[in-house]
């Protein structure tokens, strides 16, 4: 007998969320091909800016890469501003 894949459970989640995702672009008048869509979502980046100090610890700054126009729908679309780093105040 052979025992089931552990990942399978996990692929058929990415599969029920990346369906979900695209139908949620479809209704917005996106249109992209599911791997187009996954590919431009993942170039959505984040990256940490490590400034020198004077003492102590470095200051970092987190900000998000620059997005193309499509980018900057779908993180509209699907409000990823809450999951973006902010700035923090001094």
């Amino acid at each position: 007998m052979v025992s089931p894949d552990p990942l399978c459970g996990v692929e058929a989640g990415k599969l029920k969320i990346s369906a979900t995702v695209l139908s949620g672009s479809g209704l917005s008048g996106i249109l992209l091909i599911h791997l187009t869509l996954l590919s431009t979502l993942k170039g959505i980046e984040e990256t940490v800016l490590l400034y020198p100090s004077t003492g102590g610890r470095p200051r970092a700054r987190r900000m998000l890469t620059e997005m193309d126009t499509a980018q900057t729908r779908l993180f509209d679309l699907f409000k990823l501003d809450a999951y973006a780093p902010h700035e923090q105040p001094t």
